[in-house]
Parts: structure tokens; sequence; C-alpha cells
């Protein structure tokens, strides 16, 4: 999937207008993200990647670019 595709998907979870989300945001500046989402974010990397993320290894993402890096070949530029 494209990184842009990636990020309208979190734009959807968070209710945002598509293309909010550029990249590069720290999730704590981010309204809207909390403990849900993380729980939906493991869902949807399930359900469409096949990848089993934990609570604890999204717990360790400080920004969006790390959780499309945790995607690894998943999501691509």
């Amino acid at each position: 999937m494209k990184k842009t595709e990636f990020l309208k998907l979190l734009d959807q979870l968070l209710e945002n207008k598509p293309g909010t989300l550029k990249g590069a945001e720290l999730l704590l500046d981010i309204d809207g993200w909390d403990s849900m989402i993380n729980l939906e974010l493991i869902s949807l990397a399930d359900e469409r990647f096949g990848l089993v993320l934990s609570v604890d290894l999204l717990g360790k993402c400080q920004s969006i670019g790390d959780i499309i890096a945790m995607m690894g070949d998943h999501v691509v530029d």
C-alpha cells in the first residue's frame, strides 16, 4: 500500500478530512489519538496486512512516521 493511502486510512480512523495527516506528526500532537485509535490500528494492520501488532509495540511509537516504519514493506512511498 502506498504511504498516501495509509495516511488516508489513519485520517478515516481519526475522522479527519483526507489529506490531514502528512506523516511527520507526533502522536501527542494529534487531536483524537488515544488508546482506542491504537486498538483500531491493531485491527487494521491485522486485516489489511496480516501483521500482529501489540499495544506495547504501538506504545513505543512517537510519530506517524514510527507507525509507518513499523508496517515495513506493507507501506511504501
